[in-house]
């Protein structure tokens, strides 16, 4: 927008038209609209000594324009971080930071029932039911941890051993049923 400013001989701020009190939104490419309110300083009638010099002023002489900012500068986003309830907190580099965005966790009644899409994935089924979303921390779902892996619950020497066990069992199963096998051809050759 644009404003007359009007001075007296002395070089006192007497106003502007329009009134620079007036807030107005102004739109900014990828931000919301923010109200901006213009401040000149008081006109000289209301400060009652004739001078006027709270503000702005037109002397005879080199000028300067000095503005006091109540606000903060521009900032790109520099990192993010995520609370246990989920939110995730943008940090920019005016130091100014913001919450961005919540996450959810969801809850099936039958959770073992979902269809299994591989790489850790799985999809809401007929049988696991819709899901219910809910705050991370709420409602014994768990919390979030920031920085840190879910990894599997599964000892994996136990599990190997394990393997090993049902390895050799099946080995010996196989070797009883070929010699049970074998036992049976003998006697079968014995009978003829």
């Amino acid at each position: 927008g644009s404003f007359d400013l009007t001075f007296d001989t002395a070089g006192a701020y007497t106003g502007s038209t329009p009134d620079p009190a007036v807030t107005s939104a102004i739109d900014f490419d990828g931000a919301t609209a923010q109200a901006i309110a213009l401040d000149f300083g008081t006109p000289s009638a209301a400060l009652g000594d004739g001078l006027g010099r709270d503000g702005l002023v037109q002397l005879g002489g080199a000028t300067s324009v000095a503005t006091l900012q109540d606000g903060f500068g521009a900032g790109l986003l520099s990192s993010i971080s995520v609370e246990e309830n989920g939110t995730v907190v943008g940090f920019f580099n005016n130091g100014q930071s913001r919450p961005l965005y919540q996450l959810a966790l969801a809850d099936f009644s039958a959770p073992d029932r979902l269809s299994a899409l591989g790489n850790g994935l799985y999809r809401e089924s007929v049988e696991s039911g819709t899901a219910t979303l809910v705050t991370p921390g709420e409602a014994g779902l768990g919390r979030v941890i920031e920085q840190s892996i879910e990894r599997s619950n599964v000892d994996l020497a136990t599990e190997f051993v394990n393997l090993i066990s049902l390895q050799r069992s099946f080995q010996a199963n196989a070797r009883v049923i070929t010699t049970s096998d074998g036992l049976l051809n003998d006697l079968i050759n014995i009978v003829r």
